[in-house]
């Protein structure tokens, strides 16, 4: 499903020109876009022998290409994890790594280690031989795609249709929309005897009575949840922010590095702050409030494993 789904996406983005979103889970993958888009003239792009190329393309800039190569560099001793018996951290190595893949991409687009990186992410993460059996058995009629324009997801759709917005969704508004889901399906399938015509007709009746846009005006409470959380979030903010600036007796550059890990940068942080908040944490933490105390022992355990 990742291969498919981005090589879709990336012919969608090249010959329709749309930004597309992915979304992808054992069942399959979802593409979404602020504007329309034809699956059918991109699915007819899509050829198997040239599959290769197509995502090597579309992974050419990508950040999961860019993390790989991170790794094959370090495997390769081209990146060091440690220098002078100081630890590299994750950020900073990616900082080198990115201008690294710049270099090697000058030398040659198929230097070993690009080459090994670009090997990870298409067969092992991706696993693009499967994907090619797919495009191939599409392309001899084994497998036949049928196209079908509908208003409505199938079940096997509602779990990832949910995957963008769960993380501003509480579990009961999840479960009372999947319900709702399920009773629109039951509604289909008992207009399914109907003639088309007239099926459609009663849909679009139906759409338009209070019940039809309570379920399908689910967007409003998103928005609504989502502007709750930020305004949460900002608050929380700003509360930590002013506590770190009213600590007594810390340097302005300790509190300069706080105010980077409250709005939350974990890579370019000074090592020599870090080093010393951990040295004093129990300290800091018995002259601090509460929540900026419980803020820094999450904040400093994220620090430290990303190194």
């Amino acid at each position: 499903n990742d291969a498919l789904s981005r090589a879709v996406a990336f012919a969608i983005a090249r010959s329709q020109h749309r930004d597309v979103e992915i979304a992808i889970n054992d069942n399959g993958f979802m593409l979404s876009c602020n504007k329309p888009f034809e699956v059918k003239k991109a699915m007819e792009l899509l050829k198997a022998d040239k599959l290769d190329t197509l995502l090597k393309i579309a992974l050419d800039h990508s950040e999961v290409l860019k993390r790989r190569f991170r790794h094959c560099a370090a495997r390769a001793l081209m990146i060091l994890r440690s220098y002078k018996g100081r630890e590299q951290r994750v950020g900073r190595q990616q900082v080198s790594s990115a201008i690294l893949m710049n270099a090697v991409k000058r030398i040659s687009n198929d230097f070993p280690i690009l080459k090994e990186a670009r090997r990870e992410v298409l067969e092992d993460l991706m696993d693009i031989n499967n994907a090619r059996q797919i495009l191939e058995m599409i392309e001899k009629r084994d497998v036949r795609l049928k196209y079908i324009s509908t208003r409505l997801p199938s079940p096997f759709a509602f779990n990832i249709a949910l995957q963008g917005i769960t993380d501003i969704m509480k579990m009961d508004d999840k479960i009372e929309f999947l319900k709702r889901m399920h009773q629109m399906v039951l509604a289909r399938i008992a207009l399914k005897n109907r003639s088309p015509e007239s099926s459609e007709r009663a849909i679009e009746a139906f759409s338009r009575t209070r019940k039809a846009r309570e379920i399908f005006d689910y967007e409003k409470e998103w928005e609504k949840g989502e502007k709750e959380r930020i305004a949460k979030r900002n608050a929380r903010i700003e509360l930590l922010k002013m506590q770190a600036a009213n600590l007594k007796r810390v340097p302005m550059y300790v509190k300069e590095e706080l105010g980077k890990m409250i709005d939350g940068e974990r890579d370019d942080l000074r090592e020599d702050v870090v080093e010393r908040l951990e040295k004093d944490i129990d300290r800091i933490k018995n002259k601090c409030p509460k929540e900026l105390a419980e803020f820094l022992d999450v904040a400093l355990r994220e620090v430290r494993e990303q190194i």
